[in-house]
């Protein structure tokens, strides 16, 4: 009995997780995608890296299930998920443009990092934040 207890806790959604998720769109990050970053939940505070999501659709509602991604935020930035979100993904999202979000990424690890870690506000974030030049 206890274990289901623990995959309920571990599939419930934290309402208040979802309000402190700040959406950053083109006019901020130059990307052609809506990002989301947010400070570690609880349950992702032991973890070693912090990560975005991407959204496929560019929703500002976040979008469902497959239509967002994650991505770490590292030096060397991948998809979170495993295989078969990664392979989704690639399927749906040009090489271009995903390699243009791992340059954003790059470009912002550091303020990125901070506001993951709840070092920084939303305003230090976004004023601290670079934007990708365009081409």
């Amino acid at each position: 009995m206890e274990a289901i207890e623990r995959i309920k806790d571990l599939l419930r959604i934290d309402t208040d997780y979802l309000f402190e998720m700040a959406n950053l769109s083109n006019s901020t990050t130059g990307l052609a995608y809506l990002i989301w970053v947010s400070v570690a939940p609880e349950n992702h505070k032991q973890e070693g890296f912090p990560r975005i999501k991407v959204s496929l659709t560019g929703n500002v509602h976040r979008g469902r299930g497959r239509d967002v991604f994650s991505v770490s935020v590292q030096d060397d930035p991948s998809i979170l998920g495993g295989s078969s979100k990664v392979n989704y993904v690639e399927k749906k999202i040009p090489s271009y443009d995903l390699k243009k979000v791992f340059e954003w990424v790059k470009l912002n690890k550091e303020i990125l990092t901070k506001y993951w870690k709840n070092e920084v506000d939303t305003l230090g974030l976004i004023s601290n934040l670079k934007k990708l030049p365009q081409e």
